[in-house]
């Protein structure tokens, strides 16, 4: 299976959208304050938490990335055209509905527009720094109007990184098997580095949103694509492999031996081992029954907007009090499912309707 002529079948839009939806479960369970810690739940919400949203975002944005690169390696500009339109686009839809939300709201009025603090958060939150909040705006939901977007700074990094690295790929021939590795390394010290401060230490909170420390999930994406033509056989249609594989890993390391955490950075052996047994069951959960995600979507990919709109609505229901229910996460997800879908038949599928050259279901992010 050549991966190009086939790239426009895959799951990809799928595996993003059900990724979103774990952002979202979790997202909504703790901040609207649902008991979920009861017989016969407790167990089923822990297994869904080892299929983490992020971790799979920035896998998928590996493989992607780099191969929309390798298309467009002689033409840098049309690579962060395309970037561009699949990013933005939807984030600046999102930050209008964002004001409105905290205008109507009572947080912002009208003079308060002339405030630094809140002219650089809106800079921040339109180009690139999406993580910073000031004071001001903590008083509406859980404290920050969309904490989800700090990850679009480390995709933009991605994004920019990811050139230099194609680069020095091909020019390192032999030794870039020890250029991954080594990278890789320095990523995961990077993580353990980062950890011996505490949460609210300004150096901690910055390392949060640095690209070191979540290279080590990009690249196994991009050392999949970088060596797809002889990894494949690893992948195609062997979902139910890497499935049963990455089961038996969490019932022993996650459940039985508690060693095992599928969070954002490694803390042993077993959480890096862990995260790339994950990232190789995404890929190959993508190139196995390939016409599902396109029976079951039909080229709607709404997990971009899923991901960038969810907190949005927790926070409306967490301003209004909505909380304590089950129902009212049921009211989140169906919201944001909403939004979402007019987000992407008004703004995101007519934005990427304006790349550069032919569009493949490849050439999107992670997200």
């Amino acid at each position: 299976m050549d991966l190009k002529s086939n790239s426009r079948v895959n799951n990809f839009d799928l595996i993003r959208l059900l990724a979103a939806f774990e952002v979202v479960l979790f997202h909504g369970l703790e901040h609207l304050k649902i008991n979920y810690h009861q017989p016969g739940m407790q167990p089923i919400f822990s297994f869904i938490a080892y299929f983490p949203g992020v971790p799979i975002f920035f896998c998928i944005s590996g493989f992607l990335i780099y191969n929309s690169f390798k298309r467009n390696s002689n033409d840098i500009r049309k690579y962060f055209k395309n970037r561009f339109l699949r990013l933005y686009p939807g984030l600046w839809m999102c930050f209008i509905a964002t004001m409105v939300l905290l205008f109507l709201f009572g947080i912002l009025t009208f003079s308060d527009l002339g405030n630094r603090s809140i002219l650089g958060w809106i800079a921040c939150q339109t180009t690139f720094f999406q993580f910073y909040t000031p004071p001001i705006l903590r008083s509406w939901g859980v404290g920050t109007p969309n904490g989800s977007l700090w990850t679009l700074t480390v995709e933009v990094q991605f994004y920019i990184l990811v050139p230099l690295l194609f680069y020095v790929i091909r020019a390192s021939h032999r030794y870039k098997n020890l250029l991954f590795g080594a990278i890789i390394a320095l990523s995961v010290l990077t993580c353990f580095f980062f950890k011996q401060w505490d949460a609210h230490n300004i150096r901690y909170k910055l390392g949060e949103v640095f690209v070191l420390p979540y290279l080590y999930n990009f690249l196994f994406g991009v050392i999949i694509a970088e060596y797809w033509d002889r990894l494949k056989p690893l992948f195609v249609n062997r979902f139910l492999f890497w499935l049963a594989l990455y089961v038996v890993w969490v019932l022993l390391f996650g459940f039985y031996f508690k060693s095992y955490q599928a969070g954002y950075w490694p803390k042993n052996v077993q959480g890096f081992a862990g995260i790339l047994i994950l990232s190789m069951l995404t890929i190959s959960a993508a190139y196995s029954n390939v016409s599902l995600s396109t029976k079951i979507l039909r080229g709607r990919d709404i997990s971009y907007g899923v991901y960038i709109y969810h907190m949005l609505i927790v926070n409306s229901a967490v301003a209004l009090g909505l909380t304590h229910n089950f129902a009212w996460l049921l009211i989140v997800f169906l919201t944001t499912i909403t939004i979402s879908y007019l987000s992407w038949i008004l703004i995101e599928s007519k934005a990427l309707k304006m790349k550069s050259s032919r569009v493949y279901e490849t050439d999107r992010t992670g997200y």
